[in-house]
């Protein structure tokens, strides 16, 4: 099961991205490549404790807002037939 970044996207559009999974190995929660690890903590805790996890901080929103931005021009970004293909392609 994939899990889609805030703006549709199931493929990962920046290298480093993280992902929280759950004891099952299922992805509950996504994070943009330059958010900070100590900034999942609560998440994590959350998780192991069995809960829900809380909703989206603003900082997170806010680290997705510029992940997008970034997306667009970084040397880290995705970009098809550059750097990923799609699946069956004579490249893949």
């Amino acid at each position: 099961k994939s899990l889609v970044n805030p703006w549709g996207l199931e493929r990962v559009t920046l290298n480093y991205e993280k992902f929280l999974l759950d004891a099952d190995g299922r992805p509950v929660r996504r994070y943009p490549r330059k958010y900070p690890p100590q900034n999942i903590q609560t998440d994590v805790e959350m998780l192991l404790a069995g809960k829900p996890l809380p909703p989206m901080t603003p900082a997170l929103e806010q680290a997705w807002q510029e992940a997008k931005r970034e997306a667009v021009k970084s040397e880290y970004a995705f970009r098809a037939g550059l750097n990923y293909y799609a699946f069956g392609s004579p490249a893949s």
